[in-house]
Parts: C-alpha cells; sequence; structure tokens
C-alpha cells in the first residue's frame, strides 16, 4: 500500500482505517471509520483499498515446512529439538528459580509432617443406634429437597426476571442504536 498517495488524512485515522479493513479495530474505531468513509471520498478509497489487500492476505494459504528440512536447518543451526517436560522437572524448576517460595514450602512440609507425628488423632469411636442412623438419613434427604427447591426457584427467577429485563433489554437497546446509526447516519 502506498500511504503517501492519502497524506491529507491524518496518521491516527489511517492506523484507524488500516485497523478496520484487517478487522482488528475495536466496535469504535470501525464505525468511526465508517461514518467517516460515508463523509469522505479519499477515506473511503483508502478503506476500500487496504479491505480488498486484507481479502487477499486473509486467502493466501499457509504452507507446512517440510520435516526433512527443519531437521537439516536444526542440525546445521545447533537446535535441539525440544524434549517434552515432566511434573519432574517442572517442580525442579519451581525450586530453582523461586528460592523463597521453595524454602516456605518446604518449612510448611516439614512443619506438617511434625504436627502429624507429635499430635496424632486419637480414633473416636461413636456407636450409633439404627434408629439415630435412620433419623439422620431422613433429615439428610428433607434437608436436599429443601435446597433443591430454593435452586430451582433462583432458577426460575433468574431466567424469567434477571436475564429477560437486566440482559437481554440492554442488548436490544445497544443493537438498535446501532442499527441507528447504521441506517440514519451518525446520531446527535
Amino acid at each position: 500500500m502506498n500511504r503517501m498517495k492519502y497524506s491529507k488524512i491524518p496518521e491516527a485515522l489511517q492506523n484507524k482505517i488500516i485497523a478496520a479493513a484487517y478487522g482488528d479495530a475495536s466496535l469504535k474505531d470501525k464505525f468511526s471509520v465508517l461514518l467517516a468513509a460515508r463523509k469522505n471520498k479519499e477515506i473511503k478509497n483508502m478503506f476500500d483499498e487496504y479491505k480488498r489487500t486484507a481479502a487477499t492476505v486473509k486467502n493466501i494459504k499457509i504452507d507446512e515446512c517440510p520435516a526433512e528440512l527443519s531437521e537439516i536447518i536444526k542440525s546445521k543451526t545447533g537446535v535441539k529439538g525440544e524434549k517434552p517436560k515432566g511434573v519432574f522437572s517442572d517442580l525442579i524448576m519451581i525450586f530453582v528459580s523461586k528460592p523463597v517460595a521453595s524454602m516456605a514450602v518446604t518449612g510448611l512440609a516439614i512443619l506438617l509432617i511434625i504436627t502429624v507425628l507429635i499430635v496424632r488423632p486419637s480414633d473416636y469411636y461413636n456407636d450409633y443406634s439404627q434408629q439415630e442412623l435412620t433419623l439422620a438419613e431422613l433429615q439428610t434427604k428433607e434437608s436436599l429437597l429443601i435446597v433443591s427447591k430454593i435452586f430451582n426457584q433462583t432458577k426460575n427467577t433468574i431466567e424469567e426476571d434477571v436475564l429477560t429485563s437486566r440482559v437481554a433489554k440492554p442488548i436490544q437497546e445497544g443493537i438498535n442504536y446501532v442499527n441507528k446509526i447504521l441506517i440514519e447516519g451518525e446520531v446527535k
């Protein structure tokens, strides 16, 4: 592209035009470029030219380098192929690259081992009767039923009230606003 023939267009706008043509611009920048292109024929020509170039670039096929050629290049340059890393090598790298973190983890591990060895939990034997176990099971089922009802009510509230009025409505208003800009031009 010859940017010199578009010397009247400010460089910042030229960059926005290029980004919009290649599909890399934000929504705001795309709209500003489209509106500017409607008003200025030189901007429209530049945008169209870059858009054609972008389409051509996107149609270029990517060719893979043959494996034999890659191996020859690696052997000539002295580059060795990457070996897959394991968990053990990752752990060693963490300990080597972050000595403070490794000391903290080591300290916690030693403290945990000492705590487990010194403070042994005594074995608790609770003798529950069959009647108590049956009652506990019944209460658990009732609790889970109540929680299930609450989740269902919450799901219905979210679907019917929140998503409809607080999400879908603003999105629809935004789409209508964008359509109005595209149809009528700049909104005042």
